[in-house]
């Protein structure tokens, strides 16, 4: 009798269901073999569907499969019941796996049938009993079976009251637990079906922050596909609006090294996040307050620099005034007040001389550098500071590695300058995530460093660059005028255009020929 005999298919589809454990059955030569819907679920397989044994051996770890297969073939030839412990690929849970050889006067044909029971992985191969004693094993295990139950409840209590989201998954992206934290966060809902990291996905967007959620999806796939770990901070849902955690993952590996699950936690620490921004706005305000005291002694300087010469020539020009309406005119009088007015106007050219040279940058200290090195510095040290606030940091770096002879400090400043002044721009992004593109490129003899925003874009393009030309209601507007300046000093050229979903600032730099 064949195991496509649709009768004889639904005989030992009832069957397996009415094995003790996760039952399954087999044709006499064990070409094929049918699971119940316990057993099917446990090695993802389709329940009461004819397959070749090689599917089951598929599902087991690497390193089970010779014994296994070596143990089903001896009973196959001899008819003696198969006994063996295994682990599955899906977990360190074992199975003991046990069958017997029927022949039954209800059945069409002699078959196997067999049961799996999930047992305790630490138990040993000699504590197997044959078919006939599951009863017996089952009994002689009941009681570590119930303190390994206590255990894990006892496990689960303490992990619910941590303070803090602790979550874990399989390594597709299926999530299989979520700690129920007391606390103000709800709950993650999980669709029942679907692709398992597209449904965590989904769920998640209902509970983080819009403005977070690229950054942690990406952090998120970039894990899945490296196997590394990720940090992130995020503002997820609560009952009282959104609050800051602060996530990460762990790997789990096995013995040998592979991925078998991955562990998370979420710490909340909206507090901190306060406490530092209150902190950035006291040091924005000290800033400002210095900044304009500052400037009010610079002006009380140059006042009183200047003054004095200026008054000199006020009161010569008015003696030269004098002597010129005498009657008769004293002209020789006269042309020693214009003299004296033309030396003390020297002198205040020479006072604003002065001053201007105070603010006048150096050649600064160059040296051959590679010019995606200074990007990709600055843009971790961007990402990690303060000024990034959620916003999505991408780079695209020229391939042949350009090298350039700079400040790199001074490039450094103006890149670190752009990044925020772009990061600014997307602040006022209500549906859109906060991103900026920075890319290197080479044109000929130049190396293009460009800073891409998805802001509103530039209002007045020619203006932006004239010192204290600014759009911020606290800004100086001066960083874009020293940031031109300082390209200059290195022979290059900086501009802006808008992109029709942003602004763009590029400078350009004279590339090094390596061949001299």
């Amino acid at each position: 009798m064949a195991l496509s005999d649709k009768n004889f298919l639904i005989y030992l589809a009832d069957q397996v269901e009415l094995v003790p454990g996760n039952g399954w059955a087999c044709l006499v030569d064990g070409s094929q073999i049918v699971l119940s819907q316990s057993m099917a679920a446990h090695l993802q397989l389709p329940p009461h569907q004819p397959m070749m044994p090689s599917s089951i051996l598929r599902r087991l770890q690497p390193d089970n499969v010779a014994a296994f297969a070596r143990k089903w073939l001896t009973s196959i030839a001899s008819g003696e019941q198969f006994d063996a412990i295994h682990r599955t690929r899906f977990g360190s849970i074992g199975f003991r796996f046990s069958s017997k050889l029927l022949s039954r006067t209800d059945s069409p044909a002699s078959f196997w049938i067999g049961t799996a029971l999930e047992i305790d992985s630490a138990l040993k191969p000699e504590q197997v009993g044959g078919y006939s004693s599951y009863a017996k094993g089952i009994g002689e295990n009941a009681a570590s079976q119930k303190a390994l139950k206590d255990r894990e409840e006892q496990l689960r209590l303490v992990v619910g009251t941590i303070p803090a989201v602790v979550w874990e998954t399989e390594t597709n992206g299926k999530t299989t637990f979520f700690n129920r934290r007391p606390g103000d966060f709800p709950d993650i809902v999980l669709p029942a079906t679907g692709d398992p990291k597209e449904a965590l996905f989904t769920a998640m967007r209902s509970v983080i922050h819009p403005d977070d959620q690229a950054q942690l999806q990406e952090a998120m796939e970039r894990s899945y596909r490296t196997g590394d770990g990720w940090q992130a901070r995020y503002r997820r849902r609560s009952d009282s609006g959104y609050r800051w955690l602060e996530g990460r993952t762990t790997p789990l590996l096995d013995d040998k090294g592979n991925l078998v699950r991955w562990y998370g936690i979420g710490i909340d620490v909206e507090d901190e996040v306060r406490a530092r921004e209150q902190y950035r706005l006291a040091q924005e305000d000290l800033e400002r307050v210095t900044q304009i005291a500052s400037l009010a002694e610079l002006s009380a300087s140059i006042a009183h620099e200047i003054s004095q010469p200026l008054a000199s020539a006020a009161v010569g020009a008015d003696a030269c005034v004098r002597w010129l309406s005498a009657e008769p005119p004293n002209i020789q009088k006269a042309k020693l007040s214009a003299a004296g007015v033309h030396r003390d106007t020297e002198l205040a050219a020479e006072i604003v001389s002065r001053v201007r040279a105070m603010f006048q940058l150096g050649e600064g200290h160059k040296q051959t550098c590679s010019i995606n090195t200074i990007v990709s510095d600055v843009c971790s040290i961007f990402s990690h500071g303060e000024g990034a606030r959620g916003v999505l940091v991408s780079k695209r770096l020229d391939a042949e590695e350009p090298l350039v002879v700079v400040d790199p400090l001074q490039i450094r400043q103006v890149l670190m300058n752009l990044l925020r002044n772009a990061s600014e721009a997307t602040a006022v992004n209500d549906d859109r995530a906060r991103s900026i593109d920075v890319q290197t490129s080479t044109r000929g003899q130049q190396v293009l460093v460009s800073v891409e925003d998805r802001g509103p874009g530039i209002s007045e393009l020619t203006k932006i660059f004239e010192p204290f030309y600014t759009t911020k209601d606290s800004g100086m507007g001066v960083g874009l005028a020293i940031s031109r300046s300082m390209i200059s000093l290195h022979g290059g050229t900086i501009w802006a255009e808008n992109t029709g979903e942003g602004a763009r600032v590029t400078f350009s730099l004279q590339r090094m020929n390596t061949n001299s």
